[in-house]
């Protein structure tokens, strides 16, 4: 399936696009406002069937609304983290009254890095992340502290290997190092398109490669993708 990039695209369509597209991605439920019961019954279903197979596993609720006639996502919708399978069931189906809902079974408190990666058309290569012990989140780079932002002109073929990142940027460490020349290898056939991917990479295998083979690509999970001539609203 060729990759689109259209703004209007809801966040499940885009997501899915990255899936199909072989990166990485959250698993996820997805809802409608105002969805009908036996949907919000489905989330349930999948949400027992991850919580039976590890009961500690938390959940969170992204929620959306879209501007009239523009279909853009507005600003400042809740966001609900660790939540456990009693507290989906009790927060899921008030907030879908108001919101469109996504649900994730991934774990915040095991994010150590996140950000944001683009390759422009002209190939300069651009991130922002933070790195953190606990709980590094996209969002940091917007309200956290010490957010690294780094950009090079090298061809970014040369910074698939950590080796390049490293003698590129002397003080990423070599974990940075190996976790953006994964990212950047995964998102290269994008740059013509001009798109900006928000990723989290994992102490633990996460999203829907959690059980694949073991390799750095089941630790970073995608979770976004905009036209970089967007501004991102949080």
């Amino acid at each position: 399936m060729a990759f689109s990039y259209r703004e209007y695209l809801e966040k499940e369509k885009r997501i899915v696009d990255m899936a199909e597209e072989g990166l990485n991605i959250p698993r996820f439920r997805y809802v409608q406002i105002l969805a009908v019961r036996n949907q919000i019954d489905d989330v349930f279903k999948w949400a027992y069937e991850i919580h039976d197979n590890r009961p500690s596993q938390r959940f969170n609720i992204r929620t959306y609304n879209y501007a009239p006639h523009t279909e853009k996502e507005t600003t400042s919708c809740p966001h609900l983290c660790d939540l456990r399978i009693r507290d989906l069931r009790e927060k899921l189906p008030k907030l879908n009254m108001d919101y469109t809902c996504m649900v994730d079974a991934e774990t915040p408190d095991d994010g150590r890095m996140a950000g944001t990666i683009i390759i422009h058309p002209n190939r300069i290569t651009e991130v922002e992340f933070v790195t953190k012990e606990k709980r590094a989140m996209v969002r940091d780079i917007n309200f956290g502290t010490n957010v690294r932002r780094l950009s090079s002109t090298a061809d970014p073929r040369s910074l698939f290997y950590r080796d390049t990142w490293r003698k590129t940027f002397p003080n990423i460490t070599y974990t940075e190092s190996h976790v953006l020349a994964s990212i950047t290898k995964s998102i290269y056939r994008f740059y013509k398109k001009g798109i900006i991917f928000e990723w989290t990479y994992f102490k633990n295998p996460s999203g829907i490669f959690y059980d694949k083979v073991d390799t750095i690509e089941n630790y970073i999970v995608f979770w976004e993708y905009r036209s970089a001539h967007e501004k991102k609203e949080v």
